[in-house]
Formats: structure tokens, sequence, C-alpha cells
């Protein structure tokens, strides 16, 4: 097990042989969040569809961010998070504790130069979209 930053420690759990996702590039990927005990709080498999960001704007959880950089295509890792680096402290899911430390599962699927709107339900609104 690896630690990035304060607070966050990195495990691979299967390795991927696919492009490796670094800062600039677009990502796509599915997690699963667990708190301490194991009981699953939120989920993109759940949701229905993957996340997809673009490394290295920080516009998503910090261990999402974070645990997929130097990630091959087709991996699988765990990441965990100390309270300190959690969305929840920000109070935007106030059922669930504020200190809680969290582990995610990470599976990446696709490293890329552009994005895609695709992969989105029609009743998403897409984060980013394409200029006329």
């Amino acid at each position: 097990m690896k630690q990035l930053a304060i607070g966050l420690r990195v495990k691979e759990l299967r390795r991927g042989d696919g492009p490796v996702a670094e800062a600039g590039r677009i990502v796509l990927l599915h997690y699963d969040c667990f708190l301490p005990r194991g009981e699953k709080c939120a989920s993109s498999r759940d949701r229905g569809y993957p996340v997809q960001f673009e490394v290295g704007h920080r516009r998503v959880y910090p261990a999402l961010e974070q645990g997929v950089v130097g990630m091959a295509v087709g991996g699988l890792r765990s990441v965990r998070v100390s309270p300190q680096l959690t969305y929840y402290e920000r109070k935007q899911y106030p059922d669930l504790p504020p200190d809680a430390a969290l582990r995610y599962e990470i599976e990446l699927l696709r490293v890329s130069g552009e994005w895609d709107n695709s992969i989105y339900p029609p009743t998403v609104v897409t984060p980013r979209t394409e200029e006329p």
C-alpha cells in the first residue's frame, strides 16, 4: 500500500494493461464508496453510469482525483481516505458522520483526450459541453 498524500493510501487490487491516467487526460471510472464498517454509502454503479473527469482539475472527490493517477485502464484500486479529505466533512450528506474515514474501490474504464457526453442518460446535465 502506498501513500500519495497525507491521509490517502492506495492499494493495487488488479493491475490494468491499458493507457495510464495522468494530469490533463479524461478518465472514465466506476467507484464504490464504503464507510469504516463496510456499509456502501455511494456508488457510480448503483447510480447507473460511470464518472468522467479531467485529471488535475480538482472537480471530484480527492480519493478519485488522486487515487486514479498512474492507474492503467482495466485496473482496480482500493483507496483509503482520512476524514480530512472526505467530502462528507463538508456536510453534503448529513446522515453520514462528518469524521468518517472512507474506502473507495476504483475501476478505471477508459483514458482519453476527448470528453464523451454519450455516457450520460438524457436526464443528466453534463458538466462539460462542446462549443458550437
